[in-house]
C-alpha cells in the first residue's frame, strides 16, 4: 500500500472521533502533540490498523515513537513500500 493510501485511511479513521472533523492532518503532522491520538485511541488506532494491514503489530519499546506522524506509522510497519518512494 502506498504512502497516500495509507494517509487516507488512516485520516479517515482519525476523523470518525468528532474533536478531528476539521482538523488538518497530513503525513507529517504530530498525531500526539495536536491532540489526534491520545492512550485510548491509540487502541483504537492498532486495533484499525491490524485490521487494515490483516496481521497483528508486534508491539515493541520503539512501537510508540513510530506513531508520532502517518509517514513514521507507514515506514515502520510498511518498509519495503515505503523504500520504493
Amino acid at each position: 500500500m502506498d504512502e497516500n493510501v495509507f494517509k487516507q485511511k488512516v485520516e479517515e479513521h482519525l476523523r470518525k472521533d468528532p474533536k478531528n472533523k476539521s482538523a488538518i492532518i497530513e503525513l507529517d503532522t504530530h498525531l500526539w502533540d495536536n491532540g489526534l491520538v491520545d492512550s485510548f485511541r491509540m487502541v483504537e488506532l492498532v486495533i484499525f490498523l491490524e485490521d487494515l494491514l490483516n496481521r497483528d503489530l508486534d508491539i515493541n519499546s520503539n512501537f510508540i515513537s513510530n506513531f508520532h506522524t502517518i509517514r513514521k506509522m507507514h515506514a515502520s510497519l510498511l518498509p519495503v513500500a515505503h523504500s520504493e518512494v
